[in-house]
C-alpha cells in the first residue's frame, strides 16, 4: 500500500508514538485501567459479573475527576471558582422568567451587565454605580444604597423562609456551595433562587 501511494507521489512515513507518556488525560486513563485490572484480579470468583451500571458509574467518576482537575488548573472563571470550587453535574434550577434566569447565571459567573465588568472589557467609560461606588456583583446585591428597600424585603423573606437572619453573597448566589463545616445551616437553593429573581426584577437594574 505504501508503494502504491509512493507511485502516486504520496510519501508515507510510519513513526512510533508513545501511548500515554506525558499526556495528562491518557496517563489518568492508564492509571484507572491498571487500578480496575488490579481490583478485578482480587475479585471473588463467585462475585457478580460486571454490569452496564458498573461501567456507567466508572465512566461518570472518571469524567468528574478529569473535569475537577481541569477546573482546578484553569486560569479562566476564577471569580466563579472562588465561590464554586467543586464541580458537580446537578442541573441548576430555572425560573419561568428567562431574562431573570439568564441574569442570575451571569451574576454567578461575574460576566454581567454591571459597570464594574463592562468597564473592564471596554464597554463603559467608568466602573462606578449611580451611587458612586464601584458596581460589582457584591455591591449590587449587598451594598448599594439605591436598593436598600428591596434588599430589606429580600432579607425579611430570606429570614422567614430559611430561619437565617442574614445572608452572604455565597448564600444568595451559591446555596449549593460545598462547605467544610457540616454544622453550618445551608439555605435551600430553590428558595434563594426565587428570592434573588424577585430582587433582580424589582431592582429594574437589568431592564
Amino acid at each position: 500500500m505504501i508503494d502504491r501511494l509512493y507511485d502516486k507521489g504520496i510519501k508515507t512515513t510510519i513513526e512510533w508514538t508513545p501511548g500515554h507518556a506525558d499526556i495528562r488525560g491518557n496517563e489518568l486513563a492508564d492509571s484507572l485501567a491498571k487500578k480496575a485490572a488490579s481490583e478485578a484480579a482480587n475479585l471473588d470468583p463467585s462475585s457478580d459479573v460486571l454490569t452496564l451500571d458498573d461501567v456507567k458509574k466508572a465512566a461518570h467518576q472518571t469524567s468528574m475527576h478529569k473535569w475537577q482537575k481541569l477546573w482546578d488548573n484553569s486560569e479562566r472563571g476564577r471569580t466563579f471558582y472562588k465561590l464554586k470550587s467543586k464541580v458537580d453535574s446537578k442541573t441548576l434550577l430555572d425560573c419561568p422568567n428567562k431574562k431573570v434566569s439568564r441574569t442570575i447565571h451571569e451574576l454567578r459567573l461575574g460576566y454581567c451587565h454591571l459597570k464594574g465588568y463592562r468597564h473592564l472589557i471596554g464597554l463603559e467609560d467608568n466602573n462606578k454605580c449611580d451611587c458612586g461606588d464601584v458596581e460589582t456583583v457584591e455591591h449590587f446585591l449587598l451594598q448599594c444604597e439605591n436598593y436598600n428597600d428591596i434588599r430589606e424585603q429580600l432579607r425579611l423573606q430570606f429570614w422567614r423562609q430559611t430561619g437565617l437572619p442574614s445572608f452572604t453573597l455565597e448564600d444568595i448566589l451559591f446555596s449549593d456551595k460545598e462547605t467544610d463545616n457540616t454544622d453550618s445551616p445551608k439555605p435551600d437553593m430553590e428558595i434563594c433562587y426565587t428570592l434573588l429573581g424577585q430582587y433582580i426584577s424589582e431592582s429594574g437594574r437589568f431592564n
